[in-house]
């Protein structure tokens, strides 16, 4: 995953890729998108496809940090 994170970093910069922070009238738009991929991050726990564990317990832990987050920012969402 680090990997991962670090080559898509790379491809940014290389692309010149300004980072900009959405505007919040843009955030319903973008939930399903932010859900769906902490519900991709919070199922790898279970499904670990590397290493040893049968669990990836600092997976879960990030997942559930940032859907508290997310339901912070969007608290009226019964989505989240």
């Amino acid at each position: 995953m680090q990997r991962r994170i670090t080559r898509a970093k790379k491809k940014i910069m290389g692309a010149e890729i300004a980072y900009k922070v959405p505007d919040v009238e843009d955030a319903p738009a973008r939930l399903a998108s932010v859900l769906r991929t902490l519900y991709l991050i919070f199922n790898e726990v279970y499904a670990s496809r590397s290493g040893n564990a049968l669990t990836r317990v600092d997976l879960s832990d990030e997942a559930i940090r940032l859907v508290r987050i997310t339901a912070k920012l969007m608290p009226e969402e019964c989505e989240v």
